[in-house]
């Protein structure tokens, strides 16, 4: 239980330290590592029995890898459409895994819901 609150707390802090620390250029940036320490985070909680489910996570990171890699080919306009629709479909990946109550823990897949849900809409919303 102790080493679960350590990496609750460590996912917690990474990102917004990472992200003041001026390590990033941009918010593309910030993502990609951001869906890597997720990654390995889960690795590490593998060890509690997650197996299957840390697997899936490897498509998850490369399908919305790729979303965000095609926001960027396009046009402001268009890419604002994708990026909507990608953080809904990560919306709906974050719902399994509340569900499931697994690879992160319940109250951080709750929260990444609500995120990723005023993200999309602030895209929508934005639109000209």
């Amino acid at each position: 239980m102790a080493r679960q609150r350590w990496a609750t707390l460590a996912g917690i802090l990474t990102v917004p330290a990472l992200l003041v620390s001026g390590l990033f250029d941009n918010f593309v940036d910030g993502v990609v590592v951001a869906a890597v320490l997720y990654l390995a985070w889960g690795v590490l909680r593998h060890r509690q029995g997650q197996g299957r489910w840390v697997l899936w996570q490897v498509p998850g990171v490369l399908l919305f890898g790729a979303a965000t890699l095609w926001a960027l080919s396009l046009d402001d306009a268009d890419a604002r459409y994708v990026l909507a629709a990608g953080w809904l479909g990560h919306a709906a990946w974050d719902v399994v895994h509340f569900r499931a109550n697994r690879v992160v823990p319940r109250w951080w897949s709750e929260w990444c819901v609500v995120l990723d849900v005023l993200l999309a809409a602030v895209l929508l919303l934005s639109a000209p």
